[in-house]
């Protein structure tokens, strides 16, 4: 009987296979593959396998977080200006009842 590869990465170790990595991720394999081919996920390759550091799946998980939230806020804005939707303040000092008699 053939055995499965496992895909899971192992609560203990460190270093994951570029399917486990993926699996992590919740990425197929061959992005993985090309995130680290152009550099941007580094590996270690021991005995010919091509590894991955947890921690570096981590950095690239909190730094993809990091570039999103400007871009976000960016298009956002962007967007906003080619509708022409303008934002009115509302007076602090108006109740919800003066509001109503309006």
């Amino acid at each position: 009987m053939a055995r499965r590869r496992q895909t899971q990465p192992p609560t203990g170790r460190r270093l994951l296979t570029v399917e486990q990595a993926a699996h992590y991720l919740g990425l197929p394999a061959d992005a993985v593959s090309g995130l680290i081919a152009k550099g941007a996920l580094p590996v270690v390759r021991i005995a010919g396998s091509t590894l991955i550091d947890k921690h570096d799946v981590r950095r690239l998980i909190l730094r993809s977080k990091a570039s999103a939230r400007p871009r976000d806020a960016a298009a956002r804005t962007q967007s906003s200006r080619q509708s022409g939707a303008r934002l009115t303040p509302l007076p602090l000092s108006e109740s919800p009842a003066e509001r109503e008699t309006r």
